[in-house]
């Protein structure tokens, strides 16, 4: 068993990826309850691009047969992180520090779960308990200089990654992190070193390290307004790590929904009457985050970022992924009671985040777009703000930006503009026959007259106005976004029409996009 294993990383080694698959998969075989065959493919899975789906039985499969063994959850966390099951990941990860309370990793994974639940406190003191007893722990740091950025502290932040720089000069990780801190320049001693010593070996990395170099050095490039070499850049990471994406079934989720949705279904509606929910929806890079903090800012209103509890409970409801059909059926048949529970589990998890006396919290997972249809079943009197921005500006954003692997949509300029055109008409079905109250706000507008939207959101949410709104900058909560720098400072107009830099590459979505501005017209 130790053979095969030891024979399947010399393999992996090698970039024999399929000879090393087969090899842990022989081992399984042989075994199918050997924990050290299960840890191995799972960790094996965990670096290939999107592998934790892969991982993921077999996590649950060593938990069964190792349930007191740390790693077993330590994994699991993992796993439970790549597919962006937060809540579950903390589970799992607190399950491993109970059984090893001392134990470094664990602590670690801890705190990295922690932070992607924006449970700040907590994390940074695991992260700092880690780092003084293993100051090489090169992980325990990124994160660390994750969360500094995350919380607004870009200059503690970049301070870790040049530390980082420093005193792991052939790891790249320090180099992403300085890059997302800083705007660089060409004599940037750190940018030379990136492009003298580390770029011939950048092909020697594995598929993952390799495509987040090369977006690093998009980043690099973007700063040095070099923006078609930005864009290639980017766009060969897209080829290195594709995505997948069926457009076919996404087509036919949001059919589904529009044919089989209809007002009718909502005629005495009898979910909960709670008004406490607020959705920010729409596509990624809209401006949303500005959105969240500038509500989060007010006093009466409390932010839970980018929850997952509505998808959470669909599963529950046994409403598959991309399912319009079952979608269609289940928000038709659901029933008050059946309703009114799932409300109030819902209600409990926000409640548990925002605290007692917030009046609206906001729920800023964008993508809950898709489920509003659902989401006015259990709260008829939730308000949901529809962020915009300029289509082109939004899709190249979306383009050029490290989105995680379920936003497959954004592989190809010609797919992206029809994946908008459908986030769309799914909007426009929605703002016809559901109860919520939907308000869209433009990017662009608030740009051009921050206190003006910002007062019409406050308004819209049932609150009277509060200064503090002009100052989100100054807020507490944590900003886990890819424009976590942009968010903490004033607002600012250098993203507006930004997709004009990339003109010349943009046939394909242009095509897709063109009937979108001659409606506006």
């Amino acid at each position: 068993m130790s053979r095969l294993i030891a024979q399947a990383a010399e393999r992996e080694a090698a970039r024999d990826i399929a000879g090393a698959e087969a090899l842990l998969r022989q081992a399984l075989q042989k075994d199918p309850k050997s924990a050290g065959a299960l840890q191995a493919i799972i960790r094996f899975y965990l670096r290939r691009p999107s592998g934790a789906s892969f991982a993921a039985p077999h996590a649950a499969t060593l938990i069964k047969v190792a349930p007191k063994d740390p790693v077993s959850f330590r994994l699991l966390a993992q796993v439970e992180t790549e597919l962006a099951q937060h809540e579950r990941a903390l589970v799992a990860a607190r399950q491993a520090v109970a059984i090893a309370p001392d134990d470094a990793e664990n602590l670690f994974v801890l705190g990295s779960t922690l932070r992607r639940v924006d449970q700040p406190d907590e994390a940074r003191r695991l992260l700092e308990q880690v780092i003084a007893a293993r100051p090489d722990h090169l992980s325990a740091r990124m994160e660390l200089g994750r969360l500094r950025l995350n919380l607004g502290d870009v200059d503690g932040a970049a301070e870790i990654a040049r530390a980082l720089a420093r005193d792991f000069p052939d790891n790249l990780a320090g180099i992403m992190l300085y890059a997302d801190t800083t705007k660089v320049t060409a004599d940037d001693p750190i940018v030379i070193d990136v492009k003298t010593r580390l770029l011939p070996r950048l092909k020697s990395l594995n598929a993952i390290g390799y495509s987040r170099a090369l977006r690093t050095l998009g980043k690099i490039e973007t700063d040095l307004g070099n923006h078609i070499e930005a864009f290639r850049l980017i766009t060969e990471a897209k080829t290195v790590t594709p995505a997948a994406y069926d457009e076919a079934r996404y087509k036919s989720y949001v059919r589904h929904q529009i044919s089989g949705i209809s007002r009718a279904q909502f005629f005495g509606a009898s979910g909960s009457s709670d008004e406490t929910p607020v959705f920010i929806v729409g596509m990624p890079r809209s401006g949303s985050t500005l959105l969240e903090q500038i509500l989060a800012a007010h006093p009466q209103i409390g932010g839970i970022g980018e929850s997952v509890m509505m998808g959470e409970i669909a599963k529950r409801l046994q409403i598959p992924p991309l399912d319009g059909g079952r979608m269609a059926q289940v928000v038709g048949a659901l029933s008050g009671e059946i309703s009114q529970r799932a409300a109030g589990d819902y209600l409990a998890h926000m409640r548990g985040r925002i605290g007692p006396d917030a009046r609206r919290g906001v729920d800023k997972f964008l993508h809950n777009f898709e489920r509003l249809g659902l989401i006015a079943k259990l709260f008829p009197k939730a308000h949901v703000i529809h962020a915009l921005r300029d289509p082109m500006d939004t899709c190249v954003s979306c383009y050029l930006s490290p989105l995680p692997s379920g936003h497959g949509y954004t592989q190809d300029l010609g797919q992206l503009g029809r994946y908008y055109r459908m986030h769309l008409d799914l909007m426009a079905h929605w703002k016809t026959v559901l109860p919520l109250r939907i308000k869209t706000i433009h990017y662009e507008e608030v740009v051009a007259d921050p206190e003006g939207q910002a007062r019409a959101m406050i308004d819209f949410l049932g609150l009277d106005w509060d200064p503090a709104c002009l100052q989100f900058q100054d807020t507490k909560n944590a900003a886990r976004t890819l424009s976590t720098w942009q968010v903490r400072q004033p607002i600012y107009s250098t993203s507006v029409q930004r997709w004009k830099r990339y003109d010349a590459l943009l046939g394909p979505l242009k095509k897709e996009l063109a009937g979108i501005y001659s409606q506006e017209r």
